[in-house]
């Protein structure tokens, strides 16, 4: 789905095993978040306005990785 426009507030990981996350602003848009290894389980939550997203947020993932996005 394309969400447009909006600010990632945090990020939940959910997986059997450890994988990787990446966020672009849009399909091969600037990197807003570098690959980055989250854990079973790792919540993140972003300090401040959180990632601002001008077009619309594009993951990558690798592993059994699930990946939950807070965004408004």
């Amino acid at each position: 789905a394309n969400l447009g426009p909006c600010r990632i507030k945090a990020i939940y990981a959910s997986a059997s095993t450890n994988g990787t996350l990446a966020i672009n602003d849009g399909n091969g848009g600037a990197v807003l978040l570098p690959a980055v290894a989250l854990a079973a389980g790792a919540y993140l939550l972003l300090p401040g306005e959180g990632i601002s997203v001008p077009t619309s947020p594009y993951g990558t993932i690798t592993g059994t990785l699930s990946v939950v996005i807070v965004y408004g």
